[in-house]
């Protein structure tokens, strides 16, 4: 298979390669986001607690039809040192899918959790 030259010269225009590299990003984000929630299988929310010494934030991974009428066991996880929760995705939506109610936390001075100043 050759190439013509317009065909050529069409791959070696920057504006070709700039709708490319945006058409990859927008399908990339919406693959991302399908995988996030178990191809909508689970709705994750950002969370925020207020607590006495800060604020900690958390991710919750709620599984379709869970709800007050039909309660589900819940999942604490953390991250290890240096990392945030979102470190926890692929294990919380794995949980998640299996029916529990996830919450991913920030310990305190990580992502988005911060200590009182």
């Amino acid at each position: 298979m050759s190439l013509s030259r317009e065909n050529l010269a069409k791959l070696k225009k920057p504006g070709f390669w700039l709708l490319l590299a945006l058409a990859l990003c927008i399908a990339g984000s919406f693959l991302a986001n399908m995988f996030n929630t178990s191809f909508y299988q689970v709705r994750v929310e950002r969370i925020k607690i207020e607590t006495e010494r800060g604020t900690l934030s958390a991710l919750l991974y709620v599984p379709r039809g869970a709800s007050s009428e039909d309660p589900r066991a819940g999942i604490v996880t953390t991250h290890g040192y240096l990392n945030s929760k979102e470190m926890q995705d692929a294990p919380a939506i794995e949980m998640s899918r299996r029916g529990f109610v996830v919450m991913a936390l920030d310990i305190y001075d990580h992502g988005d959790s911060s200590w009182k100043t």
